[in-house]
């Protein structure tokens, strides 16, 4: 009894592998991708998409499916009246180069290619259809996508005299949103400005990413002094991401990064470049220094952040920066600091706070934390009354 059903058990168990290795063995059948149709007004019998790509990237069209069973493959989505069949087309042809490329960046691992340009290259629209392809945009969600798109080809179609910018504007092209982009397009590509009496130099910049994929970014290191400048840069610099992918950019030892739109989230990217001596990152958008955001940075000895919008020292904001000599902060909004805060610098000699808001108890506290060597300037603080001194009817001197 027992040979038989052990016998039985192995030939079951032998089936069953088999089966398996079988079935590992065929080559895998690639799905088909789920459908939906579209309906536009000039296309009322509607045409076919790909159902997953406009879920991946249009909230929109998600929120219209949310209720909708998977296993429904011919779902029916009427779009609104102002959205022909041509603009869903456009958009959808940016939506499609756009997924394929960032597939391609996941599973790759490499630098994007000029997706603007790939999206750009099959899209030509005539002027009185923009507002028609960015409403349409704006419903699907990648209107910023078509935004870049359409404005690298009338940079192109500028360029190349085949369209006068006027005559955009005068068809209501939304300029406030086109015009700086295309200024920018225009730069990208021709490496000159465009020049138009509604194109203002400080409504539009380029990113340090846009600037190496057109090797603009390495011709401005100087060797002999590891010296980088993006500040005096032809145009704006208003996005500093890809900084760390500059060729030598770990040797630089002096960096200037005035006046380009530098937020306190990018601050942790600076971290990473330990030769630094000098830094200048003033006239930016920074409102806090988190805690050992500069902590690698052991060898600076200049920090510049004045014109910011910081206000509060963080206990940690200036740990590892233990060479540090000179540290300016003024025209910020600092009102006060955490206890333990200044007491890493021991090797300040200089600090600015200028035209803040300390008070005489936060200054104190300052000064009793730093060595008393360092020069402090505190002039011009700007003091808002607390509810205590107009309770009392006094005033804090200012």
């Amino acid at each position: 009894m027992n040979k038989s059903f052990n016998k039985l058990l192995i030939t079951i168990l032998i089936s069953s592998a088999t089966s398996i290795i079988q079935a590992m063995e065929q080559p895998a059948q690639q799905q088909q991708p789920e459908m939906v149709t579209i309906i536009t007004s000039d296309c009322p019998n509607g045409f076919k998409v790909e159902r997953y790509l406009l879920i991946e990237q249009s909230e929109t069209i998600r929120n219209i499916l949310s209720d909708i069973p998977p296993e429904r493959q011919n779902d029916v989505i009427p779009l609104p009246p102002q959205i022909s069949k041509s603009a869903f087309d456009t958009v959808y042809q940016c939506m499609k180069i756009d997924h394929e490329q960032r597939d391609n960046d996941q599973r790759d691992n490499v630098r994007r290619v000029d997706v603007i340009q790939a999206i750009s290259d099959k899209i030509a629209i005539n002027p009185a259809k923009i507002k028609d392809v960015l409403y349409a945009a704006s419903y699907l969600g990648s209107q910023e996508a078509v935004l870049k798109a359409l404005a690298r080809q009338y940079a192109i179609y500028a360029h190349d005299n085949r369209v006068v910018l006027d005559d955009l504007i005068r068809d209501n092209m939304p300029k406030g949103e086109l015009l700086p982009k295309i200024a920018q397009q225009y730069y990208l590509h021709y490496r000159e400005k465009l020049q138009h009496p509604l194109i203002a130099d400080d409504s539009w910049g380029v990113s340090v990413r846009d600037l190496l994929k057109n090797n603009q970014i390495p011709t401005i290191i100087n060797p002999a002094v590891h010296k980088l400048s993006l500040s005096g840069y032809p145009v704006k610099i208003n996005n500093i991401d890809g900084l760390l992918d500059i060729p030598d950019i770990h040797q630089v030892k002096y960096l200037y990064l005035s006046d380009c739109l530098i937020q306190t989230r990018q601050l942790n990217i600076l971290n990473e470049l330990v030769n630094l001596r000098e830094l200048y990152l003033d006239n930016n958008k920074i409102n806090t220094i988190e805690a050992e955001i500069f902590k690698k940075l052991t060898r600076l000895e200049t920090l510049e952040l004045t014109n910011n919008k910081i206000t509060t020292i963080q206990k940690g904001s200036w740990e590892g920066l233990n060479n540090l000599k000179f540290l300016a902060l003024n025209n910020n909004q600092i009102t006060r600091s955490d206890s333990g805060a200044w007491s890493t610098l021991t090797q300040l000699e200089m600090l600015n706070l200028d035209n803040n808001r300390l008070n005489k108890q936060e200054v104190k506290k300052i000064r009793q934390e730093l060595q008393p060597r360092v020069k402090i300037s505190t002039k011009g603080q700007k003091l808002l009354l607390g509810l205590s001194s107009i309770i009392l009817g006094t005033k804090e001197s200012r």
